[in-house]
């Protein structure tokens, strides 16, 4: 049994929930300091809102630039988010979007590096120079770059090949690319992370070629290399212990496909890629304590501004993965591919080859 290289996942990835307030601390065994945040408000209709350290945090009085997740507009300036801290996130008490006294929220939280970014210069397989952080020991990684028009590349700094990429351009009004490495995906196909849509295929996402240890290829489509343009690429590989990003078929049962990934999920996101659903987002910190047993259902969908709903995308959270509970369309139609993401609560077995409990 391969064991995992990271027995505190809090350190690299955690999911809160806060009722409005200036200050939002994180409640896992780490410390954490975010370089990228997930926000959406769970008791109104809101869009999904995202930062990030390399794209620029302000403070009380300078504009933060973030990106809406659950629409296609292009880069904005805010003044929503005063600073990442070493433990949680400082927020305006002054914003009606994301820091209301009236309302829960749901935010998600992802270390790279500090903020710090190094230059991956173009040069051999790689074509367009960017701007990176990389956290090596949890396989993230944030590149910022700007589009050719013409095929391409770009590095990502993780010495692993990815297995879960997110390009967007941030110039104009453009779709959130989105590809995951798993049965049934090839290299010229993408979901939108901001839209309903069935898995679309064009060589102008990533032009057809297999991200490699070393670079992303990057066809000569708008949503990811537009000439001038600039792009964010959100880039993450798979941890044994920490997190998974794959593919299952679905079997349109109750009595669902059970997928293995080696730990306890704190974060599961799905999204059917041969049928017009949403996407489904389930967490540890929406769902603390799973009833019965270890079943879940609460669900945010990151393409839409709906509130949080329940029962419509039940499933079970297990020591080792999770199993779907629902006969339904976006997460368990049969014969479907579904895609997922998922990043630990704690893993199944430590470093030490020693077994965690369930708790």
């Amino acid at each position: 049994m391969a064991y995992t290289t990271i027995d505190d996942p809090s350190q690299y990835f955690q999911a809160d929930t806060y009722t409005g307030g200036s200050t939002i601390a994180f409640d896992g065994n780490s410390d954490l300091q975010p370089d990228w945040i997930w926000i959406k408000a769970r008791t109104t209709a809101e869009n999904w809102r995202t930062f990030d350290t390399s794209r620029g945090v302000g403070s009380s009085t300078d504009a933060t630039k973030g990106l809406v997740i659950s629409g296609a507009a292009a880069e904005e300036e805010y003044e929503i988010i005063t600073s990442m801290n070493s433990d949680g996130v400082s927020l305006n008490t002054s914003d009606a979007f994301l820091n209301s006294s009236s309302h829960t929220y749901s935010l998600s939280a992802w270390k790279f590096n500090g903020g710090s970014t190094s230059a991956i210069s173009s040069g051999g397989d790689i074509g367009i120079a960017t701007t990176s952080q990389v956290e090596s020991t949890a396989k993230h990684s944030l590149q910022l770059y700007t589009g050719t028009g013409s095929q391409s590349s770009i590095g990502h700094g993780l010495s692993v090949a990815p297995d879960w990429i997110i390009i967007k351009n941030r110039d104009q009004g453009d779709r959130w690319f989105t590809w995951f490495r798993g049965d049934g995906i090839n290299t010229d196909q993408g979901l939108f992370l901001n839209a309903t849509d069935t898995l679309a295929t064009t060589n102008g996402f990533m032009g057809n070629e297999n991200p490699t240890s070393v670079f992303i290829g990057l066809g000569t489509g708008h949503d990811t290399n537009a000439s001038g343009e600039k792009y964010v690429c959100y880039t993450f590989s798979s941890v044994q212990g920490y997190s998974k990003f794959g593919t299952y078929e679905g079997n349109g049962d109750a009595d669902g496909p059970l997928v293995y990934t080696g730990f306890k999920p704190a974060w599961v996101l799905m999204k059917n890629a041969d049928n017009a659903n949403n996407w489904v987002l389930h967490d540890n910190a929406r769902s603390p304590n799973p009833e019965p047993g270890n079943l879940v259902d609460e669900q945010l969908s990151p393409n839409s501004t709906n509130t949080e709903a329940t029962d419509s995308s039940k499933i079970d959270i297990l020591s080792d993965g999770f199993k779907c509970r629902v006969a339904d369309q976006g997460i368990n139609n049969s014969g479907h591919t579904i895609c997922y993401a998922a990043f630990a609560q704690n893993p199944f077995v430590t470093s030490k080859g020693v077994p965690v409990t369930a708790g």
